[in-house]
Parts: C-alpha cells; structure tokens; sequence
C-alpha cells in the first residue's frame, strides 16, 4: 500500500528516517518500495490565492518548499500533487486516508500568525480537493471549520488506552471525515450542484442565491 509523510521538524524527519532504515533490516526491501517521507511545510502546496495562482512554478522540487515566508503565497505544485496521490491509480486516490496529528490544538490559532490561514485550515482545504470516498482522520475536529457539511459524513470514537506514547490521557478521540460528494445542497433555495471547491482548490461555500448558512454542528439551538 502506498503510504507518504510529511514532517515538518527536522529532528522528527530524522528519526522517521533512522526509524524506516532500522525496519528495513528486519522486513524485506520490498516491503518499503512504496513508502516515501519528505521534511517540508505543508501548506504550500495549498497556496495561494487565486491571483497568483496562474503563477505557480510547476517545476519547483518538493524539498525547495521548506519554510519559505507565507506572504509569498506561491503554491507548490509538485508538492501539492505528492500529498494528493495525484500521481497514484483513480482507485487508489479514492480509497486516500490522510492522518494529520493536530492534538491539542497544534495545528491551531495558538501555533498560526495573526490573518494567516492555520494548519488545521490547510488540512481542511486538503480534505475537500480529495476524491470521493477519501478519508481524513484527526485527533481535532475539522468539521467546524466548513461552513457546509452536507458532502461530507463525521465519525468520532475513542482510539483505547495506551495508544500514544505523548499523553497521559488513557485514550484520545478521533475523528474521521469521508468526503461522500463533490457538490453541496442549498437548504435555501434548494440548489443541488454548488462545488466543494472552487477552480483553484479554495472551498467554495457560498451559493448562487447567496446563502451563507454556517455549520451549526454542535451548537444548541434556542428554544
């Protein structure tokens, strides 16, 4: 089974690495053919805005996109297509499951700048340009930050005791979003073929009639 990870810290990159060099001396080279680890930031594969996206340079290397300035908002499209399979079967990206290990918060506003998209913002955007049927497992909701939530189904169970070596809590929750349609459904005016995305990648949540209908998951309402 293909299987990719992206670090972002140096010393986690290498112990992935050393980790997968020890593995190899026990199981069969065969075994690791498919599996590929890269040490770079994310999220420019998820930049930029529509008005430099045109600009993109298709021939930038996955690893030249290390911790580049954000305001520079140049997408990377090679790497880009590495975290989305694109290069992988139809089949293969359909049945797509990415795990982001956003505990706590990480990947929140406490580890993002002021008016700069976070992490769990990119992995969402990320979610919503996969195929059908591909999945994203968590450990921090992502379902709040869609403002739609009709093309997509949220699971939530506890993971059991002992499970990570980084908490003292005995279990963590998970979450797990499948991505059931590329269109949403207006419950306005009705209209059935609102995209997820739009023509760049950027989630499109707002219809045709103009409905701006937030999620309302998990809110109580008034009585």
């Amino acid at each position: 089974v293909p299987s990719r990870g992206v670090e972002l810290m140096r010393n986690r990159h290498m112990l992935a690495k050393e980790l997968e060099s020890d593995l190899k001396n026990v199981f069969s080279a065969q075994s690791f053919e498919k599996i590929e680890l890269e040490m770079c930031d994310f999220t420019h594969g998820f930049l930029p805005n529509k008005i430099t996206i045109n600009k993109a340079d298709n021939e930038t290397s996955i690893s030249q996109c290390r911790f580049s300035e954000y305001d520079s908002l140049k997408r990377n499209v090679a790497l880009r297509r590495f975290l989305m399979c694109k290069d992988l079967s139809d089949d293969e990206q359909r049945h797509l499951v990415i795990f982001g290990n956003n505990f706590n918060g990480v990947f929140g506003t406490r580890a993002g700048k002021p008016d700069v998209p976070t992490l769990d913002q990119h992995l969402a955007e990320m979610f919503a340009n996969m195929e059908v049927g591909g999945r994203i497992v968590t450990l921090e909701d992502l379902s709040p930050l869609f403002s739609r939530n009709s093309w997509f189904r949220r699971d939530k169970f506890m993971s059991g005791s002992h499970s990570v070596s980084w908490s003292d809590l005995m279990s963590v929750q998970i979450f797990c979003l499948t991505k059931l349609s590329n269109t949403w459904k207006c419950k306005d005016c009705g209209y059935e073929h609102n995209p997820v995305v739009d023509q760049y990648g950027k989630l499109h949540e707002t219809c045709w009639c103009g409905n701006t209908e937030r999620n309302t998951r998990g809110k109580r309402r008034k009585k």
